[in-house]
């Protein structure tokens, strides 16, 4: 049969391209097209064609711009040479013997959904009609072309025949997962995000105000959304979809356009049905797409895209960047000034959230190379490129993994078919994201061990946030003193010697890095000395030095549930440093002289040398101020545990005082509940239990804020360009109205003006609620939400910014009480030296509470801050921005280790009942506060199978009810009710899995129908989630009883 006639299916065998035109043939035909009534083109030849579609065009007539189905694309298929065109709706797939190559491709514009036809006449084909043809089709984005020497054409994609170069043939090839199309050797891919903006129009847009730096931050419950916060306006930008995000990933520095305001969605009601959103990971697809390494190398077929909806939305991303810049007019002028002109669209607009997209990406995070994931491979040797990589964060995409980038043992692991390597948690970095990829490659660099095991999960939750938990490195440990040690004499001469007073040390009973002590006496005439001494961890690590340099990459101490991961070696933090008890140490010391009412009268800061009496713990400290301690070993020194217990009486007293004027002032008090576990002889948790705070956690932490807020005074007015000090911005204008909402809506009065206001309604609040503990700790745990994140910083970069510490209600503060763990204090007390040598060079004070800075002393201050390597404020800022970094990754690890104890506590119980209250309802899903983990969980309850489920919106009440499940009536979507509620028939035995967990809990199920309002209280099981192969999570069940149960 020749070619073009019909075969024994009804269909048309293609016809291949002449070699003169394409070179080879590039494309591999798996589908075939089903006859379907031909349609006659007349004699006109190919102009009166062209002409004709352009017409159809101008006209708005929709036969070809029409979106075919899924099911049905359309081809073009030339008749056996009569020069009849064909048309085809094909739903089969080609047999591997029929037809093997065809350039009959059909094209689907995204935007525009023209078919691109090719011509045949009379067996031949005209390069000059099908060039003369495509030339009709409107221009569509940037184009893309091989030859990176020429400018692209507006209007063409050039193919590129393999090894050939770019061919003479310019058009435009959109492929998708159902045309099948299957690149050869040398593809070109189409462009599916823009290209990033250079530098310098970055810079120049920058000074005009045009676009503005940010970090991104991904949401984990939607990765297609991400917010960044700008500093001046009171609003988060939204930047929704992938396109928009332009290949950026959670923690990056980009530069962002913001949208027009005309663009801007509510806050609340967002639609949710634009038709520029890309669809999320789980769904997307990628065939006949490749990265631009040079070497061809195919995407694995499982990673799935629908690309027709993501060009579609890069075209409309880069139609909204391109109006951004051109409607950027109102934006002109200065970064300050486009700030204000942007925040007064706000405030003019309120409801309104900003939205932007990235246009380049300034500063790549860190969290690129700290991937955790699991890889998806079919059991085969790795030789397919069917391996993708889908990260455990799900702030984070899933990516490509080329099998040549494998390590050894992992590929060998795969040629064995080890089953165990699919569970394996992996750690990746990024390699790169091209413009032409909807995923970023990854690489992976080691395996971490099987998912669900402690060591294994704590290993990637530690990699995953770049915690160092390897030994300091040769240079680091070389700058340590050799052992046996002691304070020289010639230093000893230098400080004031306070070995001789009662000091003592308050800490956890398991602490081993004592970094602070306390001491008391009284004066007579109603004055009291309080000390607090500081280690001086500065005496041993100088700046500069390999050991400094080590520290400030750690930057801080990382405290797990079963060891801690230093930020000094150990010889120095739980010796050398650490303030023992009966051992000569070095310290910084604050001591003021307190009237009967804890004002300072005098205050004096400097080096110091002490020897602690005792160590006590908090439970020690609380049993003295209870009058129930009784002595113990330990006391070291000419003095009595009366005497101790006199000084730790002495201070409680001061340090209620302090608080009460601290809360005169304004400053806040949120305490939320923490968790702590019950270990087993092998280091398994077996049970929870909240921490107490007691009043002699409050008695410690009084002095140290006293000590801070007075270095902090001291150091921003000696150095007011380079000091590091702490701040803590005001709340979320917009949540904190929320959370006013919130309690208005419920009868509680919240007033927010001030930290002041705030703190006297929340007191208010808690004397209300004092009968109900559960609905006091959902109140506290929403009113914690508006609050900012404090963050250190550099005063000279902010010289007119707001310093001051919201939560506290300090003007200035710092940390200088903790330089064992903490960079930063090390930082502060290098500072305050050298303050302390100009006082001596000055002959005047300048650590006084109320001293003045002169300008003539500040030629002198600078001097001492050079002998003491000061940072400029360039680089202290960079140090703050480090700490910053690196105290957020230390909070993360250690919230994410008490995930992976409760996690694992509840595998290995089956579970655990609790009472639960609803704190969010709606047709799909409600939110429940969990009391037994102080841990606010969502339970999805839409297309469950056995569930019925009726929302009143009016009344905003939710009824769930068991109904037997009718047979083949299950939808393909459905869940099964087991996943989410626990049923129990009260007439049958009790359910297995109740029936396992502790008999000892007091919960009873509910009976369905189950009616339930915002407030209402619920029995829930909480159990694991994940483990093997997917994330570990913590999720809930409802606890009820049906008698329709079976």
């Amino acid at each position: 049969m020749k070619p073009g006639g019909k075969n024994e299916k009804g269909g048309y065998h293609a016809v291949p391209p002449p070699p003169s035109l394409y070179g080879q043939y590039p494309f591999q035909c798996q589908q075939q097209s089903p006859v379907s009534k031909p349609r006659t083109r007349s004699a006109g030849g190919t102009e009166d064609l062209a002409a004709r579609e352009r017409d159809r065009d101008r006209d708005g007539e929709k036969k070809f711009r029409k979106r075919p189905s899924r099911k049905s694309k359309q081809f073009v298929s030339p008749d056996n040479g009569s020069g009849v065109e064909i048309f085809k709706s094909c739903d089969e797939r080609a047999s591997p013997t029929s037809s093997p190559v065809s350039p009959n491709f059909s094209v689907q514009r995204s935007r525009d959904y023209h078919v691109v036809k090719t011509l045949y006449k009379n067996g031949k084909y005209s390069e000059l009609e099908f060039k003369e043809f495509t030339e009709t089709l409107p221009p569509y984005g940037p184009a893309l072309n091989n030859n990176h020497d020429q400018p692209s054409s507006s209007n063409s994609v050039a193919f590129v025949s393999p090894g050939k170069g770019a061919s003479p043939l310019s058009t435009r090839f959109y492929g998708d997962t159902d045309t099948n199309f299957q690149l050869m050797k040398d593809p070109v891919a189409p462009q599916i995000f823009p290209e990033h903006w250079s530098l310098p129009k970055v810079n120049e847009a920058m000074q005009s105000g045009r676009v503005f730096s940010c970090s991104l931050r991904v949401n984990a419950h939607n990765r297609s959304e991400a917010y960044a916060t700008v500093d001046g306006l009171s609003v988060d930008i939204l930047i929704e979809g992938a396109c928009a995000q332009n290949r950026a990933l959670e923690g990056d520095l980009v530069a962002l356009v913001l949208d027009p305001p005309n663009l801007w969605p509510r806050m609340k009601g967002l639609n949710n049905n634009r038709t520029d959103r890309v669809v999320t990971a789980s769904s997307i697809a990628v065939t006949n797409q490749s990265f631009s390494s040079g070497e061809g190398v195919q995407v694995s077929r499982e990673i799935r895209l629908e690309e027709e909806v993501v060009i579609e939305s890069v075209g409309r991303s880069n139609q909204v960047v391109e109006s951004s810049e051109d409607s950027s007019s109102l934006l002109t002028g200065t970064g300050s000034t486009a700030l204000e002109k942007v925040q007064a669209l706000l405030q003019a607009t309120p409801g309104k959230r900003p939205t932007g997209k990235v246009v380049s990406i300034l500063s790549k995070s860190r969290r690129r190379d700290a991937v955790v994931g699991f890889l998806s491979v079919k059991f085969q040797p790795p030789t397919r490129n069917q391996m993708v990589l889908t990260p455990v964060d799900a702030k984070f995409p899933k990516m490509v993994v080329l099998p040549d980038s494998l390590p050894e043992v992992i590929a060998q692991r795969l040629r064995d078919g080890d089953r165990k390597m699919g569970n394996e948690l992996l750690a990746a970095c990024v390699d790169r994201w091209d413009c032409n990829s909807p995923y970023p490659l990854a690489i992976i660099t080691h395996c971490l061990g099987q998912a669900g095991e402690l060591e294994a999960q704590t290993a990637a939750i530690l990699f995953e946030h770049a915690v160092h938990s390897a030994e300091f490195p040769p240079e680091a440990m070389a700058c340590l003193p050799r052992v046996p040690w002691s304070i020289p004499e010639k230093e000893l001469q230098r400080r004031r010697d306070l070995r001789s007073r009662r000091v003592f040390t308050i800490d956890p009973v398991t602490a081993r890095d004592l970094d602070d002590a306390l001491s008391v006496e009284h004066l007579g005439d109603g004055l009291t000395r309080v000390g607090v001494h500081i280690a001086d961890v500065s005496y041993f690590v100088h700046a500069g030095s390999g050991l400094d340099k080590e520290a400030q990459q750690r930057s801080t101490s990382v405290y797990l549930i079963q060891q801690v991961l230093p930020m000094l070696p150990r010889l120095l933090c739980e010796e050398l440093c650490s303030l023992q008890p009966g051992v000569d140490r070095l310290a910084f010391s604050v001591m003021w002289d307190l009237d009967s009412t804890g004002q300072i009268v005098k205050q004096w800061i400097g080096r110091t040398a002490i020897k602690s009496c005792c160590k006590l713990s908090y439970g020690d400290a609380q049993e003295i101020v209870d009058g129930t301690f009784s002595e113990k070993p330990g006391l070291s020194g000419n003095f009595s545990w009366q005497e101790v217990a006199a000084d730790i009486k002495t201070l409680y007293n001061i340090a209620k005082q302090l608080e009460e004027s601290r809360i005169r002032d304004g400053a806040l008090r949120l305490d939320t509940g923490k968790l702590v576990f019950a270990l087993d002889g092998d280091g398994n948790p077996h049970e929870t239990s909240f921490y107490e705070q007691m009043e002699s956690n409050k008695l410690v932490q009084e002095f140290m804020l006293l000590a801070n807020v007075s270095v902090a005074k001291v150091i921003s007015r000696a150095f007011p360009d380079c000091a590091l000090l702490r701040r803590h911005p005001e709340p979320s204008s917009r949540k904190l109205l929320e959370f006013q909402e919130f309690c208005k809506k419920h009868g509680f009065v919240l007033k927010t003006d001030s930290s002041a206001d705030l703190h006297a309604s929340l007191e208010v609040l808690r004397e209300e609620l004092k009968d109900d503990p559960v609905l006091l700790s959902i109140v506290t745990l929403y009113a914690t939400k508006p609050m900012q994140v404090a963050k250190y910083f550099c005063t000279g970069r902010d010289k007119d910014g707001d310093w001051g510490h919201y939560a506290l209600a300090m003007p200035v503060y710092t940390h200088f009480t903790s330089p064992i763990r903490r960079y930063p204090d090390i930082v502060v007390h290098r500072t305050l030296s050298a303050a302390l040598e100009a006082e001596k060079l000055l002959n005047k004070s300048l650590t006084g509470p109320e001293d003045l800075v002169s300008t003539k002393d500040y030629e002198v201050l600078q001097l001492a801050a050079s002998k003491h390597r000061i940072s400029d404020p360039a680089e202290m800022a960079l140090v703050a921005d480090h700490c910053n970094e690196r105290k957020m990754a230390s909070k993360n690890v250690q919230e994410a280790t008490d995930r992976l104890y409760l996690w694992t506590m509840l595998q290995r119980r089956k579970g655990l009942l609790s009472d639960a209250c609803v704190v969010g309802l709606g047709p799909k899903f409600m939110s429940l506060y969990v009391s037994k983990i102080a841990m606010e969980r969502r339970l999805y309850y839409d297309e469950v199978e056995g569930l019925k489920v009726d929302w009143l919106e009016n009344t905003g009440t939710l009824v769930l009810d068991y109904c037997r499940p009718r047979q083949h009536s299950r939808k393909a979507k459905s869940r099964s009710i087991s996943d989410v509620a626990v049923v129990s028939n009260p007439a049958m035995d009790p359910d297995d899995e109740t029936g396992n967990l502790d008999s000892l809990t007091m919960i009873e199920p509910e009976a369905m129908p189950l009616t339930l309002r915002l407030f209402s209280h619920i029995p829930v099981l909480i159990h694991a989630l994940g483990g093997d192969s997917s994330p570990l999570d913590i999720g809930v069940r409802v606890y009820v009883t049906s008698y329709l149960f079976s």
